[in-house]
């Protein structure tokens, strides 16, 4: 079975954080073991706090990619999908690009396929979930998002606020994603997705990314497997068979169902949803086959 993953802050993780490749939680030897043919890494902006500018932080990112011992696909993706572990490259934070469409550029150069538009600060773009703001996008954001679409880069609306979603659900050339988000109505926190505005993602040819972080997966108490796939069979019963999968946060989350501890867990999961009567298309969707659907979708295939 072919599995992938839309999110992880694997590169952040050795750069910023400074972890050695003993700490992390996505290893090449951990895809391998997990059977993951594809893996999002995300150039993650960072902290208010962190060293240096959002730029620059990317920039080290992508100078620390030998580190992982996963080949990164820069380019068009293939028709076939890879058999063994190999990786692409997101943005989460359009701080990165520091208001400038010349370095959205410079990013598609470097193989980017998707881009969170904020993290959990206001930025040039538009608003955080956390900020509880209700505006939308910024004029900077709506240009960004219709270059985006003309270069083939996916929108990734994780960490957006609502009207900001339904900017870009109105706006984006493209299908949207949000690669790391779960339900609210299962978990009432704010970087989950309202059900209205998951199913707008779904009815356009989007993605939706379980998100393997306790917290939102389950409230006030440490979440279970359970817990997972009561966000997935909330999603499935939108009509997501197509749209949903995993979006881990792997590497960038303290706490995840036991069960869930890196990628190597990931065969079994997607066994569990088997076992939970689901058609074999369908779990073969939420194990791989939906994220490498969109990546195709937005590179034209």
């Amino acid at each position: 079975m072919f599995i992938a993953d839309a999110h992880c802050d694997t590169l952040y993780a050795l750069t910023v954080g400074k972890k050695s490749p003993q700490e992390l939680q996505v290893t090449a030897q951990a895809l391998e073991a997990g059977q993951v043919g594809l893996q999002t890494y995300a150039l993650f902006c960072g902290g208010e706090k962190d060293p240096g500018t959002p730029f620059s932080r990317a920039q080290a990112m992508l100078e620390a990619v030998p580190q992982l011992g996963v080949p990164l696909l820069r380019g068009k993706l293939p028709q076939e999908k890879p058999q063994n572990p190999h990786g692409v490259l997101s943005i989460e934070g359009a701080e990165v690009l520091e208001g400038s469409l010349d370095r959205l550029e410079y990013f598609a150069a470097q193989g980017v396929k998707m881009i969170a538009l904020t993290w959990n600060y206001e930025n040039q773009v538009g608003y955080p979930a956390l900020s509880g703001s209700r505006r939308g996008l910024k004029p900077f954001g709506r240009e960004l998002v219709a270059r985006m679409g003309q270069l083939g880069l996916i929108c990734d609306v994780s960490h957006l606020n609502d009207q900001g979603i339904e900017d870009v659900l109105a706006l984006s050339a493209l299908p949207t994603a949000a690669s790391h988000s779960n339900l609210r109505e299962v978990a009432n926190v704010p970087r989950n997705l309202p059900r209205a505005l998951a199913q707008e993602i779904i009815r356009g040819g989007g993605y939706i990314g379980l998100n393997f972080y306790s917290a939102f997966l389950a409230q006030g108490r440490p979440a279970t497997l359970s817990d997972l796939l009561a966000h997935l069979d909330g999603l499935l019963e939108l009509g997501g068979e197509k749209a949903v999968g995993f979006g881990s946060d792997f590497d960038g989350i303290d706490a995840w169902p036991q069960g869930l501890e890196g990628p190597a867990c990931l065969p079994a999961l997607a066994d569990l949803i088997a076992r939970q009567g689901y058609a074999g298309e369908v779990v073969a969707g939420v194990a791989g086959e939906n994220l490498w659907r969109l990546y195709r979708r937005a590179q034209g295939d």
